[in-house]
């Protein structure tokens, strides 16, 4: 799990380096939904 986040982050990172602002922006918040969406579904799955 931790290594998954981690992989994102430096995913992101990247993604910023790459982008103009407002890309990384949008890159942000879509790495942002997909994690939320990850922890979403294990605490779904836990239940």
């Amino acid at each position: 799990m931790k290594q998954a986040l981690h992989n994102v982050v430096v995913a992101q990172q990247g993604q910023i380096q790459l982008n103009d602002r407002k890309g990384s922006i949008m890159g942000l918040v879509a790495g942002l939904i997909e994690i939320v969406g990850s922890l979403l579904s294990l605490l779904l799955g836990g239940l």
